[in-house]
Parts: C-alpha cells; structure tokens; sequence
C-alpha cells in the first residue's frame, strides 16, 4: 500500500504529483470519507477469506446463485432516479410537451 500511495507523489506515475498529494492528503485527514487507508487492514481479511471461498468450487457457486436469486431486476432508469434523488439531490423537472 505504501508503494501505491508513494507512487502518486514520486513521479512514478508522470504528471500526477500535485493531484496525487491532493489524494494522499485526503487520505490521511480525518474527514477521509472513504477510509481508503483505515479500512485496509479490514479489506485485505475480506479478501483472503473471499480467496478461501473460491477455492471451494461447490461452496462457491451455491453462494453465487443465492445471491443471483435474492438480487432484484435492474433497471436503469430507476438507478439513475436513485442516484439523482439521494445522492446528488437533484429535483426532478417537469417537461411539457409541446403542441404541434
């Protein structure tokens, strides 16, 4: 991790310092909304238990489906509602039609 977020300020990554500082300052606030560096300890458990699990084909594919089943139909337009309604809280616009 620690190479990753260097990275974004050594010039590893060209071109980047100034936004990767903005990003690494972020990081370490405490108003880090995200806990991108806090939570990371928490993520890499999550994932070597999620390596665990695939490696139990059977296991794994019973929780795939389960999960397909309880998961409900998507429909874009009601995602976008959703988005624009509860996190850019934006008011929908009525639009009349026009007579022709």
């Amino acid at each position: 991790m620690k190479k990753g977020v260097d990275a974004l300020i050594d010039g590893t990554v060209p071109n980047c310092s100034s936004e990767g500082q903005a990003l690494v300052n972020n990081f370490l606030s405490d108003k880090e909304q995200f806990f991108v560096l806090a939570d990371f300890e928490a993520y890499l458990k999550a994932q070597e238990k999620i390596e665990q699990t695939w490696a139990q084909k059977r296991v794994w594919q019973q929780m795939s489906l389960v999960n397909i089943a309880h998961s409900e139909r998507f429909n874009p337009d009601k995602t976008i509602e959703r988005y624009a309604q509860g996190i850019w809280h934006l008011k929908k616009l009525k639009i009349e039609k026009a007579d022709r």
